[in-house]
This record gives structure tokens, C-alpha cells and sequence, in this order.
């Protein structure tokens, strides 16, 4: 289980009708550019991208062609915890407090200014990603702050007590950390560029431009906020 922002430019481009909850994907649905090797413990929605950001990731890609292979990232996301084990008899009641706790949550706007890379857990796959600057992030600290109360009473693993708010773009197998840094110089200016071209690409505001906040559970998806 997990919960997300869904990274989604509110335009034409995306779909305007969004259920409460999403049955079990097909099988088909697992398998995209993310599936190679890669084990994940739970599905993402797939959303429609804009230029500005698929051609960062290919710019990124071209990049490590010849010594890291990168996978592209389709289903853009910010995690507020960690994916965590929920029993299934305490979904619809997990659901519930998750969602009395988001009874006031307020719109607020999320700008992105430099790539980061990172590491998870266990060191078998590596990230890069698009960080949100520290003037940004105390909503979502506001929310992990509530998320985390609704885990403590399920005596479940809070998030991360320093969080790095990011989304993920591009991922390798295998820790390639530090051959991904010596270039983070060149990426930064890939980004750079791109924010300088395609501004609206690189802010959302939460909800109105996202319009979700889910809660993943297995193979379901339930809308938090709409």
C-alpha cells in the first residue's frame, strides 16, 4: 500500500472522469516500459505526457546509452509513504481514516527546480528525479504528518523523517548513484532549458491540476481527494 499525488497536467490530454476506486488491472496493463526487471509492488495509473518532459527523458537516456540502461517512468507520481504492508480486512477502514484526515485539505501549488537522484531501500534500483525546492514542501509534510498518524494506529512504518519530495522520471537497476552523478551537471541544464521553454510543464497545483490523491492497496486504487 501506498499513498500518491498523481503527477497530472489537467488539459484535454487527460482523461475527466476518474472513479472512486479502480478494479484489479488486467494482466496486459502490468507490462510497459517500467516492467523490465524491475518488481513492483503495486500498480500506477498510466497518464498521458507532455512533450516538454518526455523529451527530458529521452535527453537524459541519450546520455547513459552507452553505459547505464535506463527505463522511462510513465505513471508520474510524489509518494507521501512508504509502500507498506496493509492487511486486507483493514483496507476499507484504513481508507476511511486516510480520508477524514484529508476532511480540510486545501489547494496549494508544487514548482520543481532541480534533478536529484536516489536510491531505494535495498539498493537495487536507482532514480532520477525531479525534486520539489524546500519553499514547496510544507503542504506535503503537512500530509505525511497526517498519513503518519492514520500508519501509527496500525502500528505501520512512517515515512522517511527527513523526506526528499521528488518524481521519479527515469530508473536503472542496481545502484549507479555515483556514475549518475558525475553527470548531474550536464542534466540540471537539460532541465533548466526545458523549465525555461515549458514552464507550465514543471508546476502543479494540488488538487485542482492533479485532481488526485490515492491510496493503493494491492491491485485497487482508491481516490482520496477529488
Amino acid at each position: 500500500m501506498v499513498l500518491t499525488i498523481i503527477y497530472r497536467r489537467n488539459d484535454s490530454k487527460c482523461s475527466d472522469s476518474n472513479p472512486s476506486k479502480i478494479s484489479k488491472l488486467d494482466g496486459d496493463d502490468k507490462i510497459n516500459t517500467e516492467s523490465a526487471t524491475r518488481v513492483r509492488t503495486f500498480p500506477h495509473e498510466r497518464v498521458p505526457f507532455n512533450d516538454s518532459i518526455r523529451n527530458l527523458q529521452c535527453q537524459i537516456t541519450k546520455c547513459f546509452e552507452n553505459n547505464i540502461e535506463l527505463q522511462l517512468i510513465e505513471s508520474l507520481h510524489i509518494s507521501l509513504t512508504r509502500t507498506v504492508v496493509l492487511q486486507h480486512h483493514w483496507i476499507d477502514q484504513f481508507t476511511k481514516t486516510v480520508k477524514e484526515s484529508l476532511s480540510d485539505f486545501k489547494k496549494f501549488r508544487l514548482d520543481f527546480d532541480k534533478l536529484s537522484v536516489y536510491c531505494n531501500d535495498e539498493c537495487t534500483t536507482t532514480f532520477i528525479a525531479i525534486s520539489v525546492p524546500d519553499i514547496y514542501c510544507t503542504p506535503l509534510k503537512n500530509l505525511v504528518g497526517r498519513f503518519n498518524n492514520c500508519l501509527r494506529e496500525y502500528k505501520l512504518p512512517m515515512f522517511y523523517e527527513d523526506p526528499s519530495f521528488h518524481v521519479s522520471i527515469l530508473w536503472c537497476s542496481g545502484n549507479k548513484k555515483s556514475e549518475i552523478l558525475m553527470e548531474i551537471d550536464k542534466l540540471q541544464q537539460f532541465l533548466s532549458d526545458a523549465v525555461e521553454d515549458d514552464y507550465e510543464d514543471y508546476y502543479i497545483v494540488i488538487p485542482e491540476a492533479s485532481k488526485e490523491l490515492w491510496c493503493i492497496p494491492g491491485y485497487d486504487i482508491y481516490q482520496l481527494v477529488s
